[in-house]
């Protein structure tokens, strides 16, 4: 199984973000966008918000799929009503991106990765690979109450086949904030290390502060190109 390491620090190469189970859960929404980058090699780009779940009462709540993806761990919320009844910091409403809802990744128990991977299921309509090209994501560590200017954080995919790693790319993270707080920014590491990111199935996500205890994060607005199916994946 091959490994890529490599090293980012967000507040110098990344471009930063311009803000502008749920009950009765409805599985496999539709994304935001689909867009048709080349019809005859048959390249799709899917950018992914979050919105068409409301959550306008301030809840945080689980979620397990969404489009074309399968979720673990992470929550589903709308920001600023989360921080009107008092569970999100009030300078976190930039969380989401896109739109007005974004995505949790809370620190448990147990201290696991934040994944999200190919929903097969879904993505066969679309006669596209169950693998993807990860582009972007749109993604900050939530306000530490000035207790740190530092975060970290690991992001890892994977190409998964039956089970088997063939390959995984790694890259470290490094997130700036003054006084604990932290600017969302659109994460494009194939922009700064080629390749990255390319033919894989599942992203895993892991954020730490300078002490290494697990901090939360929100992402929103994932952007993932697919190419078509072929038999032999």
């Amino acid at each position: 199984m091959a490994m890529l390491r490599s090293l980012i620090w967000l507040g110098c190469l990344a471009q930063r973000v311009i803000s502008a189970p749920v009950e009765n859960q409805q599985a496999l929404l539709s994304p935001s966008a689909i867009e048709v980058l080349d019809s005859e090699e048959y390249i799709l780009r899917v950018t992914t918000t979050f919105d068409a779940v409301d959550l306008k009462d301030g809840q945080i709540e689980p979620l397990e799929s969404y489009g074309y993806l399968d979720f673990d761990g992470y929550k589903i919320f709308e920001p600023k009503s989360a921080a009107a009844k008092g569970l999100l910091n009030k300078t976190d409403v930039d969380c989401a991106v896109a739109g007005s809802n974004a995505l949790l990744l809370m620190p448990n128990e147990h201290d696991a990765p934040f994944i999200f991977k190919a929903n097969e299921t879904a993505l066969a309509g679309l006669n596209v690979s169950n693998y993807f090209d990860f582009i972007s994501v749109g993604i900050k560590p939530l306000s530490l109450n000035g207790s740190s200017s530092w975060v970290t954080g690991t992001l890892n995919a994977w190409s998964l086949k039956d089970g088997v790693a063939e390959n995984v790319q790694e890259i470290y993270l490094g997130f700036y904030g003054e006084d604990g707080h932290f600017d969302p920014w659109e994460l494009q590491p194939n922009a700064y290390i080629a390749n990255w990111g390319e033919k894989v199935n599942l992203i895993e996500f892991k954020g730490e502060d300078e002490d290494g205890n697990s901090v939360p994060f929100c992402i929103d607005n994932i952007v993932l190109e697919y190419h078509r199916s072929h038999d032999d994946e």
